[in-house]
């Protein structure tokens, strides 16, 4: 009983502080780093050179954006100490894709967040063993379908359905001499993003180490769209994410 209520006593204290920080950080919100409309690129890869510099025509009128970000909050302690957990980004389902690991080949999935947060919750999981491990933290749940990163040589994007457990497509990324694209995460280097106008690669190089890149990628065949060098520092960089065409 003494236990209890010594584990009871410091879960309060947490989610007090956890408020704190929410309210601290709705006091001062950072603002988005870049639009897509305002960016330009000076050089570029010679396989998208022509798509390169050029003013991104957004395909919807977004009436909402992001006011703040707040504070992390934990839902569970789960295997690694990196990896990523996320719901379907295009989607009404319920499911809870878990990856454990920044190097792995096997999906957990829970019907829902219940499931997910319960201390036994792997006994709830399905699994699925994807065809090639992964790399990194930058994968994507969208439409019925994973993205996610597989090294090989050069860094391929993989496509697979969910569904039928089969890799629909694959690509490998057109940047040269990639580096990790955050600062503060250095297994990930390329990070797939999803919002209103579809799918986005969050990535670096060397010829521009200090900066974040971007690129618009076509979902269904996986081809660059659009790239562009933009002014978001890599520096103390842990993660970004697309909202409206806007890094």
């Amino acid at each position: 009983e003494a236990l209890r209520a010594e584990v009871e006593s410091a879960a309060v204290r947490v989610d007090r502080l956890e408020r704190e920080v929410d309210y601290l950080e709705t006091q001062n919100p950072a603002p988005p780093c870049v639009e897509v409309d305002e960016t330009l690129m000076e050089k570029q890869v010679a396989t998208a050179k022509q798509r390169k510099n050029e003013k991104y025509t957004k395909l919807t009128d977004c009436s909402d954006t992001i006011a703040s970000v707040r504070a992390m909050k934990i839902l569970k302690r789960f295997g690694s100490t990196s990896g990523l957990w996320s719901k379907d980004a295009a989607g009404t389902s319920e499911k809870i894709y878990v990856f454990d690991g920044t190097a792995n080949d096997t999906v957990y999935v829970f019907p829902r967040m219940r499931e997910f947060t319960l201390f036994s919750a792997t006994r709830k999981a399905a699994r699925i063993k994807l065809p090639y491990p992964w790399v990194g933290t930058g994968h994507l749940i969208y439409d019925g379908h994973l993205y996610y990163i597989r090294q090989q040589g050069p860094f391929q994007v993989i496509k697979f359905n969910l569904a039928n457990k089969t890799v629909v497509d694959s690509s490998v990324f057109p940047a040269e001499e990639q580096i990790p694209v955050f600062g503060l995460s250095s297994f990930t280097y390329i990070e797939v993003a999803a919002d209103e106008e579809g799918l986005w690669a969050i990535y670096a190089t060397k010829e521009n180490e200090k900066n974040i890149c971007l690129a618009k990628l076509d979902p269904a065949s996986l081809d660059i769209e659009q790239m562009w060098d933009t002014p978001c520092p890599r520096e103390n960089a842990e993660g970004a994410f697309v909202v409206c065409g806007t890094l």
